[in-house]
């Protein structure tokens, strides 16, 4: 959890960063404004796959674990599951907030590009 706790900590800061240039300053160029939008969408999706391949690692530690039992009791199987499901969910929390980042950061640039040629 601490890639993803750490990926979530630089869409934050990526975040800020473009709120401060595209809400606060207003003089400075195009490009200068356009850079690090995509980037913040881009970090997202590395958390949501660092989430899906925690969960897929995790589960194959336990059912090579399992394989060694001769029986495995139903509800340490489905807490076994249920555990395994966290880092996924956390992947995609991290996905969803950067992408709503993403997009209310993109459409703030699209609007200061329309006033600026208007």
């Amino acid at each position: 959890m601490s890639t993803l706790s750490f990926l979530f900590l630089i869409i934050i800061i990526l975040s800020g960063w473009k709120i401060y240039q595209l809400f606060l300053v207003i003089p400075s160029s195009d490009q200068r404004k356009k850079r690090g939008i995509q980037e913040i969408i881009q970090v997202g999706t590395f958390a949501l796959f660092f989430g899906i391949l925690g969960q897929v690692i995790g589960l194959f530690d336990a059912f090579k674990a399992m394989e060694g039992m001769e029986s495995v009791p139903l509800p340490l199987l489905a807490g076994g599951l249920k555990v395994s499901t966290i880092t996924t969910l956390w992947g995609s929390i991290i996905f969803g907030t950067s992408g709503i980042l993403w997009f209310a950061l993109n459409q703030r640039y699209l609007s200061l590009i329309n006033h600026k040629s208007e």
